[in-house]
């Protein structure tokens, strides 16, 4: 071992834990080289970390393999060794109720080499127990293996990976150094598996979550997938289905994996394999890159950041890696969170530019490194013009990590990049570049071309050298594959930064990585979830393969966009959520599977084409359709069609609902063999408005039209009379709804007054103007001599079909008679004897005086008193009762000598004149009232004096 504090390891990334001279080219002659394995770390209840790793050997050292122990106390900065542990292999630390373990395995030779072992630490690593026999560490006999991984705590019992098919665990109260504390499972049985049998599965990852259980994750051979181990107690390792293998960018190497409960997702520190890379020497030697990945489920994984990168792989002279990572969750920062990773890896790495390590996998360090706030993690991007393109990077804690070409596809509005030398960003994270022709292209931060503009944005300004950008989120799984051969979705390496979108976060966006005019096929044979699918290519992009899809979303809807192109889902697919589609204009698409929309709503917006080319099933669900362009449901057969649910027209603010306005909501209806869908669900009207669906399953339209206005009548002056002054009645027409257009209303007249002879006005029809709301009729009432009492007029609204009638439809007005003539009708049944002046009881009283006098025409004992008494010399008093507020007539006293010649009072017959003096006696509650009428003579007085009452009838 070489002393640490006399190496310059400035240059090497991270903190080194631990350094063995790389070997010269004797060493490695003779087979006597040494490096640093097994790396191991964990956190003690005081904060300090301890860390391990073993070591391995060339092909001629005979020496026994042992373990070194370190310890940092100030978060990973500084170490120091605590102990060499001899015969100590493939080991695992941990920290359980407050001691310090390390489980792991024998190796000194002979028949003990590969016992199970564990030992026990009360001060931090610097003496251990000695496992001597099954009470003090012994726990297993025989030839086992495994490597380090972080044991979990689950359902009262630790568990550990022992080997890559197998755990072992013990209950968390137990003594630990007992091998009777522990149980060690069957081996799962991983035969006939999707990637074959022949398969070497080794380096398992116990994990443990409330939603997965325990569960292992191995390395399987050189392939960049896993599979989940499941334990279903502490003996029974389940075998896994094919839906348990899953891919996992990087695990072509030994890996670490952990769960973390904070976040509920998993996390995984691997060396996923750069494409600048890709070929130079094995998937499985291929360590220069060091990457943090998570998963919500163990089987969907996103790279979040790549936290290390060397330029140097192998080149058969020498080689620089990072590998084994194992890491612990806590405040490496110190900011008071545990929200950082504490990690160890197995270093290859170059030493002060002279001590080459032989290969990446050859380590001759243990470095330290920690990964910030690893919850919201997300890589640190830039671009760079450089040799004639635009190329992405990644800082990382070493190297810039080179991601290839930024733009993807081949052609960009008929031409390649061509000399860019000008690189800028917007507000929404777009990226616009400049070539030294002129053009400035428009991308996305994923490098799908977006549009040719004309300048940059307010306030943007052109970088000739790099530009920062924002790495996509999930909402912008970019699909990556630029060669015209078929590419499957399940393989993370045709999705940008291996964003293989397979979760309700993500949105699988198809551009312009396809050039080829004719199609680009992706191979979806599995079942996939994702929130969403966007298309921008003019180049059509099918989607097929025999798998399926389910459109979920975490939250809001999902969705189906296409901008650019016409391109085809040939998967079943099934709606989780409810989901947006929207094709722009002249677009297309086509859903050429089966779609269940699994009692959930489809929205479709935009004036481009949605084809239902194969099966729809609604299950209760809803088509909703904007009304720019209709649904289509071009050829499918009898059968396919399931219209078990509603149509939803819910219209594009800019459509008009006005009267006239007609809409196509479905097209294709003739393969709907007599189905109908549940409901038309309509948007409701303006007032006078209604929908007409009489041909949507001939044509798939529905129209509005005007309502009929309702009309309705009423009497709005509805008493007038003979005498007085109010002689007219008012009649009001009107129409509720639409007022426009001229409208015609017939009318008919009828009651007990006639026109002509009662009343004037009455027409047969009444009009309202274009916009008229409303019109009145008027009627005049005419006074005669009739006694007929009061009477009506009604005016009834005839039927016609330009209107509906309302209520009320008729109206009725009173035209009341004459005071006089009123009383005559009521007082005297004889309609012969009702004029004023005729006397039917014969009483000598005439209608007209008994009505002012308040007695009764029809009764001849019912008669008024005059009397006319003298007054002193030549004076009179005449006195007489009358009705109190009597109207329409009037009583007067007339005199004459002759009775032939009479005079009013106050006149004179040449000779004489009699004036008169009226004096009314009324009492309040009386209906009568008492007149005396003082006469007194002016001239020659006569031989007699004659003076009677007269009653006349007033005019209006």
């Amino acid at each position: 071992m070489i002393d640490t504090k006399a190496v310059d390891f400035s240059e090497v990334p991270g903190s080194v834990i631990s350094y063995i001279e790389a070997p010269d080219i004797w060493d490695r002659l003779f087979g006597d080289e040494i490096y640093v394995a097994s790396p191991s770390i964990t956190v003690m209840p005081d904060g300090s970390y301890i860390a391990s790793h073993d070591l391995f050997y060339g092909s001629n050292n005979s020496k026994n393999r042992y373990t070194r122990i370190f310890r940092s106390t100030n978060k990973g900065q500084s170490w120091t060794r605590q102990t060499e542990i001899t015969y100590a292999f493939w080991s695992t630390l941990f920290a359980h109720n407050g001691a310090l373990y390390l489980w792991g395995y024998r190796d000194g030779g002979g028949d003990s080499t590969g016992d199970i072992l564990i030992r026990k630490s009360t001060d931090y690593g610097v003496t251990w127990t000695n496992p001597s026999d099954a009470n003090s560490g012994l726990l297993k006999d025989g030839s086992y293996g495994g490597t380090p991984n972080t044991p979990v705590v689950y359902n009262g019992r630790i568990w550990i990976a022992q080997s890559g098919k197998r755990v072992m665990s013990a209950p968390v109260g137990a003594d630990l150094l007992k091998a009777s504390s522990w149980t060690l499972s069957n081996t799962a049985n991983t035969n006939d598996g999707p990637l074959g049998s022949e398969l070497i599965i080794s380096e398992a990852q116990v994990v443990a979550s409330p939603q997965t259980g325990v569960v292992l994750l191995p390395k399987i051979g050189e392939n960049p997938n896993s599979v989940l181990l499941r334990a279903s107690s502490a003996t029974t390792m389940v075998k896994p289905g094919n839906e348990d293998w899953v891919s996992l960018p990087g695990a072509e190497k030994k890996f670490a994996a952990q769960y973390d409960a904070v976040s509920g997702r998993f996390y995984v520190l691997d060396n996923p394999v750069l494409a600048v890379h890709e070929g130079v020497t094995t998937a499985a030697l291929t360590r220069t890159t060091g990457a943090l990945l998570s998963s919500p489920d163990l089987v969907n994984w996103d790279v979040e950041k790549i936290f290390l990168f060397t330029p140097n792989i192998d080149n058969g002279s020498w080689g620089e890696g990072f590998q084994y990572f194992q890491f612990a969750i806590d405040d490496v920062d110190e900011d008071g969170q545990s929200d950082d990773l504490a990690i160890v890896s197995r270093t290859a790495y170059r030493i002060s530019g002279e001590e080459n390590p032989p290969r990446g996998h050859d380590s001759n360090l243990m470095t330290f490194h920690h990964i910030d706030n690893f919850r919201t993690a997300a890589p640190d991007q830039y671009l760079k013009l450089e040799d004639g393109t635009v190329n992405r990077y990644e800082r990382t804690g070493d190297e810039p990590a080179p991601l290839g070409a930024f733009a993807l596809g081949a052609s960009f509005v008929g031409a390649a990049l061509s000399s860019p030398n000008g690189l800028s960003t917007d507000s929404q994270g777009d990226v616009y570049v400049r070539e030294s022709g002129g053009r400035i292209l428009k991308f996305d931060n994923a490098g799908n071309f977006l549009e040719l503009v004309s300048g940059l944005p307010s306030g943007q300004s052109w970088s000739t050298s790099t530009r920062n950008i924002t790495a996509p989120g999930t909402d912008r799984r970019a699909w990556a594959n630029q060669s015209s051969t078929r590419g499957n979705w399940s393989d993370p390496l045709n999705w940008l930064y291996w964003g293989r979108p397979d979760t309700d976060e993500e949105i699988a966006r198809f551009g312009s990585a396809n050039s080829d005019t004719a199609y680009a096929d992706i191979n979806a044979g599995e079942v996939f979830t994702v929130k969403g699918l966007h298309f921008n290519s003019p180049n059509r992009y099918i989607i097929d393969g025999g798998g399926s899809f389910k459109l979920k979303a975490d939250s809001g809807r999902a969705s189906i966009t296409v901008l650019q192109g016409s391109h085809w889902l040939r998967v079943t697919t099934t709606l989780l959520s409810d989901t947006d589609l929207h094709v722009a204009d002249g677009q297309r698409f086509e859903f050429r599977e089966g779609l269940d929309l699994g009692g959930r709503s489809l929205r479709k917006t935009g004036t481009g084409t949605l084809d239902f080319d194969q099966a729809l099933t609604m299950g209760g669900g809803e088509l909703v359709v904007d009304g720019l362009s209709p649904f289509l449901f071009s050829t499918p057969t009898q059968g396919q069609l399931t219209l078990d649910g509603d149509i939803v027209f819910e219209p594009d603010g800019s459509l008009a609902l006005v009267a006239g306005a007609s809409f196509d909501l479905v097209d294709g209806q003739g393969n709907f063999n007599g189905q109908q869908f549940d409901n038309i669900v309509l948007p409701a009207l303006g007032s006078g408005l209604q929908w007409d669906t009489s041909t949507f399953y001939n044509n798939g339209v529905v129209s509005i039209e005007a309502l009929p206005p309702t009309v309705t009548i009423v009497s709005s002056d509805a008493s007038a009379g003979e005498y007085g002054s109010d002689h007219q009645l008012v009649f009001t027409v009107s129409r509720m709804g639409t007022t426009s257009g001229t409208l015609v209303v017939p009318l008919v007249v009828s009651g007990t007054a006639t026109p002509g002879s009662d009343f004037t006005g009455a027409v047969s029809s009444l009009t309202l103007g274009d916009g008229e709301a409303s019109a009145t009729v008027t009627l005049t009432v005419l006074a005669d001599d009739e006694a007929e009492g009061d009477e009506t007029v009604t005016i009834s609204l005839g039927s016609s079909s330009a209107y509906t009638l309302g209520f009320p439809s008729s109206a009725s007005a009173t035209i009341a008679d004459r005071p006089s003539q009123a009383f005559y009708f009521q007082h005297v049944p004889s309609a012969a004897a009702r004029l004023p002046n005729d006397d039917p009881d014969k009483d000598r009283w005439p209608n007209v005086a008994e009505y002012y006098m308040g007695t009764q025409p029809d009764d001849p004992a019912s008669r008024g008193v005059f009397a006319l008494e003298t007054a002193g010399a030549g004076g009179y008093v005449a006195e007489f009762k009358r009705v109190k507020g009597v109207v329409d007539v009037t009583g007067k006293l007339l005199w004459s000598t002759d009775l032939t010649n009479w005079f009013l009072c106050g006149q004179s017959n040449g000779s004489l004149t009699v004036n008169a003096v009226e004096n009314v006696q009324s009492n309040s509650g009386d209906a009568f009232e008492t007149v005396r009428v003082a006469l007194s003579l002016d001239g020659e007085s006569p031989p007699i004096l004659y003076v009677r009452l007269a009653v006349e009838s007033d005019s209006d």
